[in-house]
Formats: structure tokens, sequence, C-alpha cells
């Protein structure tokens, strides 16, 4: 009876978990991962950082709600082409690829992969070219642009992957992997959290632009976040927030 009473409130809470708001004029369902800080993450039960105060900004020039969806980062897309949110929040770097399954906002920010590792291996990966041709343990997120970097530039390297860059932080540390790879505005948050043991090398391994993916289906959407960010770009709106999370 006891197993079977414990099923039953498990069965309800993934249910309630998988509970997905109806669309609505007033509201902004928002798929949102939450291990990308300082762009997003999750604090005492809220949201914060960069894409989230972004996010709350243009709904409160909407007026609308904003309604977060917990999601992990590889079914964001998938939310929004299911229907089950209108835009999503990931950190979410724009790809050939991932635009042709959503619409994405113009670019907000302009980032690159970033490689960190242990402070004592510094001088190992002083230059580019010995870093890209290791043959050592690189980790990075399963999914992201940093791992697609892994698997195409560093092809000598064996690949590990992880759920969010703390995990990949936490296995370098450990001495699990040697480097891990990952958007330079995280890499740099997390070099700042262990300044005597990890070190971020300053170079961009590539070049990519941020935006925020919308539902396909939602054109109108789409225009009121461009002319926001086109307004807030021109009058300084969007620097002031980028300082406020940026290092």
């Amino acid at each position: 009876m006891k197993h079977l009473i414990l099923s039953c409130a498990l069965l309800l809470l993934t249910a309630c978990s998988t509970t997905i708001p109806e669309a609505a004029p007033n509201r902004l369902r928002v798929a949102i991962s939450k291990d990308a800080a300082p762009i997003l993450f999750e604090e005492k039960g809220e949201y914060k950082g960069l894409e989230p105060d972004l996010i709350q900004m243009m709904a409160a020039e909407m007026g609308r709600e904003v309604i977060f969806i917990p999601t992990e980062f590889k079914d964001l897309l998938s939310r929004l082409e299911q229907g089950e949110a209108d835009v999503a929040l990931g950190s979410m770097t724009i790809t050939e690829a991932r635009a042709a399954r959503a619409n994405f906002s113009l670019p907000y920010l302009g980032i690159g992969q970033v490689a960190l590792m242990r402070r004592e291996d510094q001088r190992k990966y002083f230059n580019p070219i010995l870093l890209v041709k290791t043959k050592d343990r690189v980790g990075a997120v399963e999914g992201t642009t940093g791992d697609f970097f892994v698997q195409s530039g560093m092809t000598l390297a064996e690949r590990f992957t992880f759920s969010s860059p703390e995990a990949g932080m936490k296995a370098l540390e450990a001495g699990k992997i040697d480097l891990f790879i990952h958007d330079a505005p995280s890499i740099w948050w997390l070099a700042s959290r262990n300044e005597g043991g990890l070190i971020a090398l300053n170079l961009l391994l590539t070049r990519e632009q941020l935006g925020i993916p919308v539902d396909p289906r939602q054109p109108e959407l789409l225009k009121e976040m461009n002319d926001l960010l086109q307004t807030w770009q021109e009058n300084g709106k969007l620097d002031a927030l980028l300082s406020q999370w940026i290092p």
C-alpha cells in the first residue's frame, strides 16, 4: 500500500511538473533552462541573469505577464515547435540549424567559445594551435555550440559531455577532464568563482551571436521584440542592461 501511494504521488508530481499554460494575448510563455550564468540561472527558486531581465523588460512593454516553463536546454526548441511556449531562453547562439526550427530575434550580444582550464595547465595551451590539436580530455555541455566546436574543431581530443557548465567545471576541478569549452560569459563567470584554481584562455575560439528563439507561427511577436531591441540598442538601454551582467 505504501509503495502504491508513493507511485501515485510521483505520477501526480510528474503530471504537475509538465503542465503547460495555455496561450493567451496577455501571457508570454517562456521556456527556460537554468545553467548558463550570468546569461541565466536559478537562485533560490527565482530565474536571474541577463535573459530573464531582458524578457521581463520586453513583457512589461508589451503588457504581458511572463510565465516561465522549466525546460532542459536540449528541449527548448521542441517547446516552440509543439506550441508549448512563445519564446525560449537558454543563452542560445544563432546557427543555421537552429534557425530552421525557430525564428530568432535580432542579436543582442556577440560572444564566442572560450576554454577553461586548471591554472597549472595554462602553459600547455598558451597557443591556440596547441589547444585545438590537443589529444587531451575536453568537456562541453551536450548539444551546445561548444560541443559542436569540440566535435568539429578539436577532432583529436577525447570528448566528454555534461548536463551543465557547473558540472563541467566540477569535472575540471576534480581532474576528470583537462579543458572545458563553453560560451565566453559563462566561462568568465566560472573562472571568477575559482580564481585560485581555474583560468580562462583569453581567446575567442569562435565568433557567435546570441538571440532569442521565437515560435515561428508568431511573426507579430518577433516584430515587437525586434522593434524593442532596436530601440534599446539606439538609446543605450540594452548596453546598460548588458553592463549589469557581463564582466
